[in-house]
């Protein structure tokens, strides 16, 4: 397909696994295509997305509390205001970025999406506004939003719990949590919590990430003599059609042959991927970018610096509805961020007294990771590629390879720079500021001197053991300023290190192995412990556990045994002390990203007066017995792994709704857990909606070939009627890959048409 773009001009063909391929110019009218492309395969997903970003959905699509509840979430958070005002200051290079892939959505003639034309939606012209409204976006759910909802969790139990769960929280997240006293505990009890925030329909509608791994080995280890990459984003997988959109571009004046991986509907640029020069991939950083204050409120003011009550901020934002009255939402800054209010639809502080704010230190940024989305795959040296994605916005853990068989790694994120900030990995006093708890707002020692710079984010070049790897863990350098306050631990990333350090011939075979590992090193860590406490008395249970290879393949017994004893052990140990919380993997954002924090302490502390006269693995031991006597009463219970973790890919706009499952896919079943390196997390919602954190697209690449290997759960289109919307679905499930060959001369293709 020929397609002309005012006075520019590309061509588009599909590869016979349906993936786009796009030969043009230069940068700009690669990103005309992408555009393009997006706008004829993905036009549900890039509107759809948009609509929620503006909070139109109330206006636009359905008029009811759920969609009213998301309206106002999003309003109050300032996504769309917010990136206006970043649009009115990008630098001309991301800008012209932006408006070339603005034109290339807006190029588009094609009929509307099927599910917006039945809503009665005719979509607006794409600007550069909606691409930056979308990366806000995504990047704070299940981003940013995970250290935000921990930090909220650790107020909220600080505020209705004991001294207990002041100690077990200090413990368990020792040394982060030692600042915690009885003169801030009092402080908190003395605030106005909401403990709701985010309204649970937003994550029927948008998918959130959480963990990822990727990986890179130099030349040096390498059976090909050039460095080897391997990427796998996590996200929720089951929904239809795909997050990503894989594409292969040629320039054919930029200053690279070709760039090829995934795409984001909605945004230009490969956001991981590879050139002919360079080899790039990122999981999330959990860089800690967001603090919390107490403000001493009264009616539209709070306390300054001076002691002097201060007017707030005052903005007015109104929700057009399809059927009823509109909706004002009314949003309150502090000199910190945004004042959470319980009920944002009521105008002023409903009273005199305490009250939280939240201060996030990208409020008016997010957009630099364009432009060097754009500048990355024209650049020949890790080092260059470092230099380019430092300044982003987005809390990242870049990887980069290069011809030259070398090997870098980069911190991105905008961080703040705290007064008296937790140094890493040395002897800290109680009273230094970790980023984990509230401050007192009106305090000028608790206000932000302003952010690190990206020379002094973690940088990574030639590591000496000629591979790195990043899994969600930990990158803090010691003797430097705690930047990633919270992390999911090293368990993923211990394993890969395992499998690839004593190998100088690996493979990509090798990769493709590693990627679909289901070895758990946090069972591992957990029946040493155990294994030699189980007895006969332990009956089915302990039979099963005592022989399990500690791989969660979906015929294992052993591992649905061990996640009914650890979901027991983590309740009886910590539930009397947490007020009643039950710490589960259904419903707690805690769990599900944080988990390994509980895990520390369970295994390290092996003496410690929360084990209730016990020793640790006496109490190991009698909870297996309280598993062996529930088998014993609900054999329904012992299933197998595939069995117990089933789901569904369900179209993302029907939510399974549609007659007969039509626009569905499955149930299937899915290997793997929260530990292992196949990612295999698997929750319920609060409102009984199945989530499944797995890989999203899995990607192993040579550096010297001209060509990549990946998988990826949906297809390319996003129509449910092509026979392309779900057609490597079941590759993905298998465990397989498709070949995608890369080559310049293919431009000799497009040069006959």
């Amino acid at each position: 397909q020929h397609v002309h773009v005012n006075d520019h001009a590309f061509w588009l063909q599909r590869t016979d696994e349906g993936i786009m391929q796009a030969w043009a110019e230069d940068d700009l009218d690669i990103a005309r295509a992408q555009g393009y492309a997006h706008a004829m395969d993905r036009g549900t997903q890039l509107y759809f997305v948009r609509i929620i970003g503006q909070g139109r959905l109330s206006e636009l699509l359905a008029d009811n509390e759920e969609t009213n509840q998301v309206d106002t979430f999003i309003r109050q958070a300032g996504f769309h205001r917010e990136a206006k005002q970043v649009v009115k200051n990008l630098d001309q290079f991301t800008l012209e970025y932006l408006q070339a892939y603005a034109e290339g959505v807006n190029a588009f003639n094609g009929s509307a999406p099927l599910e917006l034309a039945i809503a009665g939606v005719a979509p607006e012209p794409w600007t550069p506004v909606d691409s930056v409204v979308l990366l806000k976006l995504l990047s704070f759910l299940g981003l940013a939003e995970t250290q935000q909802n921990a930090e909220k969790w650790f107020i909220q139990q600080l505020k209705h719990g004991n001294e207990d769960t002041v100690e077990v929280l200090r413990q368990v997240f020792s040394p982060m949590l030692n600042g915690i006293t009885p003169e801030l505990v009092e402080l908190i009890r003395e605030t106005n919590v909401d403990r709701t925030y985010i309204p649970k329909e937003l994550f029927k509608l948008v998918p959130r990430a959480r963990a990822s791994n990727n990986w890179a080995v130099s030349g040096a280890k390498t059976k090909s003599g050039a460095a080897l990459s391997a990427s796998d984003p996590h996200l929720e997988v089951n929904r239809l059609p795909g997050f990503w959109y894989e594409m292969v571009c040629y320039g054919r004046k930029s200053a690279s042959e070709f760039q090829a991986g995934i795409t984001l509907p909605g945004i230009p640029g490969v956001m991981m991927g590879r050139s002919n020069k360079l080899t790039w991939s990122f999981t999330y950083g959990f860089s800690d970018m967001l603090d919390y204050y107490i403000e001493d409120c009264e009616e539209e003011s709070c306390r300054g610096f001076d002691g002097k009550m201060k007017p707030l901020t005052k903005i007015v934002e109104r929700i057009l509805r399809k059927s009823g009255e509109p909706l004002d939402v009314y949003i309150y800054e502090t000199q910190h961020g945004l004042l959470e209010l319980s009920d944002p639809r009521r105008e002023g502080i409903p009273q005199k007294g305490k009250y939280l704010s939240r201060a996030t230190s990208t409020k008016y940024g997010g957009a630099s990771i364009i432009g060097a989305l754009r500048a990355v795959p024209n650049v020949s040296s890790v080092e260059e590629a470092c230099k380019l994605v430092a300044p982003s916005e987005v809390a990242t853990n870049f990887i980069f390879t290069d011809l030259a068989g070398r090997v870098a790694y980069q911190q991105g994120g905008t961080l703040p720079k705290r007064k008296n900030p937790f140094i890493y990995g040395v002897q800290n006093t109680d009273d230094v500021n970790t980023g984990l708890l509230p401050l007192p707002g009106w305090l000028e020692s608790s206000a932000w001197e302003g952010k690190y710079p990206p020379s002094e984010h973690k940088t990574v070049v030639d590591p000496e053991d000629n591979m790195y790897a990043t899994a969600n863990n930990n990158q803090n350098v010691v003797g430097k300023p705690m930047l990633f306050s919270l992390h999911m631990g090293s368990y993923r990333s211990d394993r890969i290190y395992d499998q690839l350090k004593d190998s100088n011939e690996l493979t990509l075979d090798d990769f493709k192995k590693l990627q679909l590992d289901l070895y758990s090193r946090q069972a591992e860590a957990f029946m040493n412990v155990l294994r030699p406490m189980i007895t006969v008395d332990h009956g089915e249970a302990g039979r099963i556990l005592s022989s399990w290879d500690l791989h969660y393949d979906v015929n294992s017994l052993g591992a649905t045994v061990f996640e009914i004893f650890y979901q027991e052990l983590l309740n009886d140990m910590f539930e009397p002390m947490l007020g009643g919380a039950r710490l589960t993997f259904k419903s707690s954002d805690l769990m599900i990203a944080f988990f390994h924090y509980f895990d520390r302490f369970l295994l390290e502390s092996a003496e410690s007066e929360f084990w209730r006269g016990q020793t640790r693995a006496q109490f190991f031991a009698r909870v297996l017995g309280q598993v062996s006597a529930m088998l014993d009463s609900r054999p329904e219970l012992l299933i197998t792994w595939g069995e117990r973790q089933q789901f569904v890919f369900n179209n993302v706009l029907f939510q399974g709704k549609f007659p007969f499952g039509f626009l569905d896919y499955g149930p299937v079943p899915m290997a793997g857990n929260r530990a292992t390196v196949k990612q295999g997390q698997f929750f319920e919602t609060m409102d009984g909606r199945v989530g499944t954190f797995a890989p999203s697209w899995r990607m192993v690449s040579d550096q010297s070939e001209y060509r990549m290997w990946t998988s990826l759960p949906g297809g390319p289109s996003g129509c449910p009627f092509s026979g392309i919307y779900d057609s490597q679905v079941q590759e993905w499930l298998n465990g397989e890959y498709h070949l995608i060959e890369l080559s310049h001369k293919s431009f000799l293709i497009a040069e006959d048409h």
